[in-house]
């Protein structure tokens, strides 16, 4: 995939983390996570650099889902986006903001 696809992706995950959250600040997330997530599926991450790459690891530990159970299947996003304390909400915002120029700055 390409960096169009991810910056743009990237893109969306930064503005649904942007104030105001009409549907509150865990479906933001969640939405964000869904976004970042479609934006690096496909991308190849051998052509991420040091920096990129240590956010891309941070990037996926605050969205993983391991251990998680969705009995009524609310979605595994929004669950953990519920768990997230304030510093790994910052932490977020800081990671998507910084993948999002760093895709932007290498789009094709």
């Amino acid at each position: 995939m390409s960096f169009s696809y991810a910056a743009e992706k990237f893109g969306s995950a930064r503005l649904v983390l942007m104030l105001p959250h009409p549907l509150g600040v865990d479906q933001s997330i969640a939405t964000a996570f869904f976004e970042c997530r479609q934006g690096l599926d496909f991308f190849d991450r051998s052509l991420l650099d040091d920096s990129s790459s240590k956010w891309v690891v941070q990037l996926d530990q605050l969205m993983s889902t391991d251990g998680l159970e969705d009995p009524r299947q609310e979605g595994l996003f929004l669950i953990k986006a519920r768990k997230l304390s304030i510093d790994d909400q910052f932490q977020l915002s800081n990671v998507v903001d910084e993948l999002q120029s760093w895709f932007s700055r290498r789009r094709d």
